[in-house]
């Protein structure tokens, strides 16, 4: 079985949402591979899991 990745970048641009150069996202999941649960930083990748729940608020930054 292939394994399928996807990238905090690629969650963001799936989102939809718009941001700028004082925004940033939190990105969490549910239902990952294992069950796993938890949050999503830049630069990081998941391997994906059908089923699998993300939630993705934009967040100014000061």
């Amino acid at each position: 079985m292939q394994e399928h990745k996807v990238d905090y970048d690629e969650i963001v641009r799936l989102s939809g949402l718009i941001g700028t150069d004082t925004t940033s996202f939190l990105i969490s999941y549910e239902r990952g591979v294992g069950n796993a649960s938890g949050n999503l930083s830049q630069g990081e990748s998941i391997v994906l899991k059908d089923g699998m729940v993300f939630n993705v608020t934009n967040c100014n930054r000061s």
